[in-house]
């Protein structure tokens, strides 16, 4: 079994757009937490998110393992060595946000003090997004070496966009949540 870099694409698709379900149900609890009233119904987004972290970190645990038994050897030895450095970066960033966002759902739905806990996952997502930005390419320059030179497969093309939507919606959510400043403003 050689090293299939389709595998490896679906399953990183699969891990970014839960990401970016799990950032948008986050989001959703960060604006209800500023409410009296909004912030009892936070455990539910805030439990979506849980459960779409997990199934995130679940795929990118499948993608490292694929990488690990077929992708780390011969020729292309030193393009899966990255993208499973990668993967464990993006999985350890991942069980931090889950852990996170598990212990948030308690904190989340007490009302302002929600507020906080929105902070501290916008915290978590960063350092998702900042995992997520070296994952795109270090695929791409997996398939390059075990195909060649050519246009991605379009499992590998639709796993570079999902990684870089996953990454915008974690740095969307760290502006939102204040841990990031806007950017310069105009006038």
């Amino acid at each position: 079994m050689g090293c299939n870099t389709t595998t490896i694409g679906v399953l990183i698709a699969s891990a970014s757009l839960a990401i970016v379900g799990a950032v948008v149900a986050l989001a959703v609890a960060a604006i209800n937490a500023g409410t009296f009233w909004g912030a009892f119904g936070n455990a539910i987004p805030v439990g979506i998110a849980a459960g779409l972290v997990a199934v995130a970190l679940a795929a990118v645990n499948g993608a490292a393992a694929y990488v690990t038994s077929s992708c780390r050897t011969g020729s292309c030895k030193a393009q899966g060595d990255a993208l499973f450095a990668n993967l464990l970066a993006l999985g350890t960033a991942l069980a931090v946000l889950l852990a996170a966002v598990i212990v948030g759902a308690f904190g989340a739905s007490i009302p302002w003090a929600g507020v906080a806990v929105a902070v501290a996952l916008g915290v978590a997502a960063l350092a998702c997004g900042i995992s997520l930005v070296a994952l795109g390419p270090a695929i791409n320059a997996l398939e390059t070496c075990v195909v060649g030179p050519g246009p991605a497969s379009p499992a590998v093309a639709f796993a570079t966009f999902a990684t870089m939507l996953a990454w915008a919606a974690c740095f969307a959510l760290a502006v939102a949540t204040g841990v990031l400043p806007p950017g310069p403003r105009p006038g």
